[in-house]
């Protein structure tokens, strides 16, 4: 993972003075993928186990808090995200259609890494079943920002980023399989167990009973067709699921 967001950083530093975040979705939608139809009240939260790149630390923070800001409210997904029809290039998605307090929140946090100012990005191929989003930030002016990322260099540029990284690290789509299925509470459990941890200890750090932790190992070891822990590690990592 550390390679693919160094590669990410170095790609996108061609993009001055914004911070952009990226991530990949089924280009058929969110409302069907390879397990099948999600339902409605679990889209949003689906959204939130799409592994995120960004240009730096405290972006990733703001950014995974700003979705779950944004997400609370269902109607804040777009129809073409549910449906797979997506635009190509710029855009203004969800981020810029919240009102409310999803707006007033939304508008505080941005406050905190003076951002002003913010836009979405597709980039897909024809022939690709996964769409590459961008969502780009300044601290300059909304318009500001347009007029610099409709510049061919910047469009380019982001078309570039995507094509490559989903070429050279396949595993930034395959996460896509997993989503609804993998949740949070086995993540964490994968989490602990690739950082050495014991049944023992995972258990106490997540308020399981060892009974309770090998359900999870056993659950990921079957989802990701893992022969044994350290394989199912090895999975996880190589599908950005740790």
């Amino acid at each position: 993972m550390r390679r693919i967001l160094a590669d990410f950083r170095k790609l996108t530093s061609l993009v001055e003075g914004c911070r952009i975040a990226y991530l990949n979705f089924p280009v058929s939608g969110l409302k069907s993928n390879s397990n099948g139809p999600l339902a409605e009240r679990k889209i949003s939260s689906t959204i939130l186990n799409y592994p995120v790149l960004s240009t730096d630390d405290e972006f990733r923070v703001l950014f995974d808090r700003l979705q779950r800001i944004v997400l609370q409210d269902y109607n804040n997904v777009m129809k073409f995200q549910l449906n797979g029809d997506w635009p190509k290039g710029l855009y203004f998605g969800p981020f810029n259609k919240c009102e409310g307090k999803s707006l007033a929140r939304t508008i505080e946090l941005c406050s905190e890494l003076n951002i002003n100012s913010a836009v979405e990005f597709y980039s897909f191929c024809e022939n690709d079943n996964f769409v590459g989003y961008f969502c780009i930030t300044s601290s300059g002016s909304q318009q500001e920002l347009i007029e610099y990322v409709n510049k061919p260099l910047i469009t380019t540029t982001l078309d570039l980023t995507h094509f490559y990284l989903t070429r050279s690290y396949p595993s930034l789509v395959n996460p896509n399989n997993f989503n609804g299925v993998i949740n949070e509470k086995t993540r964490a459990v994968i989490q602990l167990a690739a950082e050495g941890n014991s049944c023992k200890d995972i258990g106490h750090k997540l308020c399981l009973t060892e009974r309770g932790v090998n359900y999870h190992l056993d659950r990921a070891k079957n989802i990701l067709g893992a022969s044994n822990k350290t394989d199912m590690v090895r999975l996880a990592k190589n599908n950005c699921l740790i």
